[in-house]
C-alpha cells in the first residue's frame, strides 16, 4: 500500500472547507487559512468540526499530521482519531497543560504505558503514529516542523479491537470542546510499519498519491 497526502491546497483562504477541495469524505466545518506549514493553505478549526479521510482497510497503519495550537482549549482536545467500523480505536489529544498524548478508543485516557509530550503553542509540530491492531500496540513520535530531532515519543497498549481493520481518520476538533487548531499535510499509509516522515521526504515511491489543487495526482519519482 502507498502513502496518501492531503495538503489543503485546493481551497481559498478564509473560505469554508469542502469535500471537493480537501479530498475528505466528510467535512462539517472549519476554514482554509493561509497560516500553513507548507504551501499556501492549511485548515483551521475552533469548534467541534472535522475532516474525515477514508483509506484502504488495514490492521497496521502509519499516520502523520502537522498541527499547531494557538489557544488553550476549554478541555482536553482530541485533534485526530483513527477509526474502525465500530468507532474510534486511537485518538491524539492536546491538553490544557500544553501536552499531547495518545488516547485509547473514544475516551481521553492514555493507553497503558504511554506518557505525555510537552509542546508549545503557536508552533508547528509533526506528529507521527504507528498502530498495530494485530499486536494491539501504538507509538507516537513528536517533532517540531520538518525536523528529524524528536521532541518526545511514547508507546503502549490498551486497545479492545484486536485485529479489526482501520477504515478512516477524523482530524480537526473531534470532541465537544473549543480551541484553535490548525492542521496541514495529513498523510496515511495503510499497512505501513515505518514512520512516514516529513513532507520534504515524501513522496518516495512511484504510485504514491497526493491530493493537491483539488485533484489527485499519482506520483512518478525520477530515478
Amino acid at each position: 500500500m502507498t502513502v496518501t497526502n492531503y495538503d489543503f491546497e485546493g481551497g481559498t483562504a478564509n473560505a469554508a472547507l469542502t469535500t471537493a477541495a480537501t479530498g475528505a469524505i466528510l467535512v462539517n466545518g472549519g476554514t482554509f487559512t493561509p497560516d500553513a506549514m507548507h504551501g499556501s493553505l492549511a485548515a483551521n478549526f475552533t469548534g467541534n468540526h472535522v475532516c474525515r479521510w477514508a483509506f484502504d482497510s488495514a490492521t497496521k497503519m502509519a499516520f502523520r499530521i502537522y498541527v499547531k495550537f494557538d489557544a488553550t482549549p476549554s478541555g482536553i482536545l482530541t485533534f485526530a482519531t483513527l477509526q474502525y467500523s465500530g468507532g474510534a480505536t486511537l485518538g491524539l489529544a492536546f491538553t490544557t497543560s500544553n501536552q499531547v498524548c495518545m488516547s485509547a478508543a473514544a475516551v481521553l485516557i492514555p493507553p497503558t504505558g504511554t506518557s505525555y509530550v510537552g509542546i508549545s503553542q503557536s508552533t508547528w509540530y509533526r506528529i507521527e503514529v504507528l498502530v498495530d491492531l494485530d499486536a494491539v500496540t501504538a507509538e507516537m513520535h513528536v517533532y517540531e516542523g520538518d525536523s528529524t530531532a524528536e521532541v518526545g515519543s511514547t508507546s503502549g497498549s490498551a486497545f479492545t479491537v484486536k485485529g479489526t481493520p482501520l477504515l478512516n481518520a477524523d482530524t480537526g476538533i473531534v470532541n465537544q470542546v473549543t480551541g484553535d487548531v490548525t492542521i496541514d499535510d495529513v498523510a496515511v499509509n495503510p499497512g505501513g510499519t515505518t514512520l512516514i516522515g516529513p513532507v520534504a521526504a515524501t513522496p518516495t515511491e512511484d504510485g504514491e498519491y497526493l491530493y493537491t489543487g483539488g485533484q489527485w495526482v499519482r506520483v512518478t519519482v525520477a530515478s
